[in-house]
């Protein structure tokens, strides 16, 4: 479950090694896979800092994210429970596209589906 001031990494290419959750667009306090979060950049990758291909990216600009893994089970329909090792997210547009073109690792089948 992702809350307020948790700590997640971003598993895209955009040269961005942590970022913070500062709002949830649901009305509860948690957040589980799949949900939209607005984050804001804490720590960039330093090969990737001098790169001009990709938009540049400072710390402290906001960003639209969608969660990807959390470290808290994920329930599927058919009582299989999934766990990852770390809580990830991606960085997304207004109209829920991610944004760069390259996600590293698993992502689940009902993210997936939604075109993410």
């Amino acid at each position: 479950m992702i809350q307020y001031k948790t700590k997640l990494n971003i598993v895209d290419n955009s040269g961005v090694k942590e970022v913070q959750c500062i709002g949830l667009y649901k009305k509860q306090k948690n957040a589980r896979i799949g949900d939209k979060i607005l984050v804001v950049i804490k720590k960039l990758n330093k090969s990737k800092k001098k790169e001009k291909s990709i938009k540049k990216l400072e710390i402290g600009f906001i960003r639209k994210a969608i969660i990807v893994r959390t470290k808290i089970y994920f329930k599927r329909k058919n009582n299989f429970l999934i766990k990852f090792f770390s809580n990830d997210c991606i960085f997304i547009n207004k109209k829920e596209i991610p944004i760069y073109n390259r996600i590293k690792g698993p992502i689940l089948f009902e993210l997936a589906k939604k075109n993410i």
